[in-house]
């Protein structure tokens, strides 16, 4: 069975960086305070916190970022590219993330608190740029079912169960690497036993040596022939030539 040289697209999502929770601020004759009844959005009380209106009060907010909280005519806004899980953010800021001071964690804004998204043992989280770079490896905490390649861009790995798992090799010459917003996992080279997902169910596979030719059985590599020598296991078309 022919098959292409690299497959096993798997979708990935980028994740934006919260620059700014921007939210009005109404004038006061008085500075405001945490408690202080409120009708509606903020203000900063200092270049690191900034008071927002939840529930009719005033609610500290840490904001950890570089940029801090700033003011800009009625308008305050808080950096969240830097936080720990349980910080405040509001509705503006929902879905978008920013790195935990330890830069072992990716974190997002899920109602009103900041949330681990997933764990960045691989490389450290880094938001100073548009798009957060975390590098999450094996047994790294995740959320919801996406895929992701392992930091090595030997293995392609899965979220389930609350943690990264292995769902392919990647032992093919293009290993896995990011391409238009997928996980590209090459598994043109795999050895006898080596596991594979139930969706690459008989899709073929060269051993290194190029003297198996195998086929995935919806677990794993299991040998199909033997190639006798001077013959080996040919890629792209994984037969013997």
């Amino acid at each position: 069975m022919n098959r292409a040289w690299v497959r096993g697209m798997r979708m990935w999502a980028s994740i934006a960086v919260v620059f700014g929770t921007v939210v009005s601020c109404a004038s006061s004759d008085s500075a405001p305070k945490a408690g202080d009844s409120c009708t509606g959005g903020g203000t900063c009380q200092d270049a690191k916190v900034q008071l927002l209106c939840i529930g009719g009060k005033l609610v500290a907010g840490a904001c950890k970022g570089p940029k801090g909280c700033t003011t800009a005519g009625d308008t305050s806004t808080c950096d969240l590219t830097i936080a720990d899980a349980g910080d405040v953010c509001t509705s503006s800021g929902e879905g978008k993330g920013g790195c935990s001071t330890d830069k072992k964690s990716l974190l997002l804004c899920k109602a009103g608190k900041m949330v681990v998204e997933r764990g960045c043992s691989g490389t450290p989280c880094d938001s100073s740029g548009t798009e957060i770079a975390c590098g999450s490896a094996l047994g790294d905490a995740c959320n919801g079912d996406g895929f992701r390649c392992a930091p090595d861009k030997k293995a392609l790995l899965k979220c389930a169960a609350g943690k990264y798992v292995v769902d392919s090799l990647c032992k093919g010459p293009a290993g896995c690497a990011p391409k238009d917003g997928k996980a590209n996992c090459d598994t043109t080279i795999a050895e006898v036993g080596d596991p594979c997902p139930a969706s690459d169910k008989d899709f073929g596979a060269c051993s290194a040596d190029g003297s198996k030719y195998v086929k995935c059985d919806g677990t794993k590599y299991v040998e199909i022939a033997v190639c006798q020598a001077p013959l080996k296991c040919d890629l792209p078309s994984l037969s013997c030539k």
